[in-house]
């Protein structure tokens, strides 16, 4: 299963990251997710923590870390939703089987201050999510 998360190093995506191996693989399910995040409301270290549990997930379930790529079952793309380009080519690669959205930025006393910036990334980025699943053939 292949699973493309927007703003995956943030709070709620970085569990739900964690909850589907909790949930897949101890029924023989091993997934590959692609996150992308610009780190504008997360950290970098976060991709790494997140790492950290998705192997205790698997060695709990008594899967071998050798026979494993970690690298290859959580991914991370530095980049804003806004671009829709690299959006584009991610998910033509990737080919996820479902898109998971919580890209967006969250603090109320700044969306009060810069309301266009908040429009830009939480709707216009929206959109440009939806646009490239319906081109590139998610449904998901």
């Amino acid at each position: 299963m292949k699973i493309f998360v927007t703003g995956g190093a943030g709070y709620i995506a970085s569990n739900t990251i964690v909850e589907i191996f909790e949930h897949y693989v101890p029924r023989g399910i091993i997934p590959c997710i692609l996150s992308v995040d610009d780190f504008s409301n997360s950290f970098p270290y976060s991709i790494r923590t997140i790492k950290k549990l998705i192997m205790e997930v698997l060695l709990k379930n008594n899967i071998k870390i050798e026979d494993v790529r970690i690298h290859e079952l959580l991914r991370n793309k530095r980049t804003t939703i806004t671009n829709h380009r690299v959006i584009m080519k991610l998910l033509s690669e990737f080919k996820p089987d479902v898109v998971i959205h919580f890209a967006a930025k969250k603090y109320v006393g700044e969306a009060m201050e810069k309301p266009l910036d908040y429009y830009h990334t939480n709707v216009y980025g929206t959109a440009v999510l939806l646009v490239a699943c319906s081109r590139t053939g998610v449904s998901s």
